[in-house]
């Protein structure tokens, strides 16, 4: 074989492969699409009581995230990679005057339960290895379950 079908070779199966991942990421974000409402938090090796929960939920649409609390919100762009294991989501805060601060997680779904672990250090987010909020760990992990239509 030349060098030359060699490379071209090479460089065809990196685009298909690029390719199948971000339709991947793309049907991943789809299956996220809607309302979700929050039944778990943890946080600092503790979890939140369920009336503390009450009217908290994160909405997905598109490639943005909000997360919606009595009062509050917060707002997210977000980028999957379901090539890792377990698969990663990346969460940059929406407000341009926060400069940027991007949050490194994991998530996993299961029909209509979905799992996060973001670690909230806004100032060096490192990605979570296991859904876990360790007492001494900024990761706060959810449990969230989708929203009866």
């Amino acid at each position: 074989m030349s060098v030359r079908l060699f490379f071209s070779l090479c460089v065809l199966t990196t685009l298909r492969t690029g390719i199948t991942l971000a339709q991947d990421a793309k049907k991943d974000l789809d299956k996220l699409q809607g309302t979700w409402q929050v039944v778990e938090f943890f946080q600092g090796g503790r979890s939140a009581p369920p009336a503390k929960l009450k009217g908290q939920k994160f909405v997905f649409a598109g490639d943005k995230m909000q997360m919606v609390g009595p009062g509050w919100k917060t707002d997210y762009t977000v980028k999957l990679d379901p090539a890792t294991d377990p698969k990663s989501i990346d969460a940059k805060l929406g407000d341009p005057r926060a400069g940027g601060i991007l949050l490194l997680g994991i998530f996993k779904l299961d029909k209509d339960r979905l799992t996060l672990a973001l670690d909230m250090n806004a100032k060096k987010s490192a990605r979570p290895a296991a859904f876990e909020a360790k007492p001494g760990s900024p990761v706060q992990k959810w449990v969230l379950e989708r929203e009866k239509r």
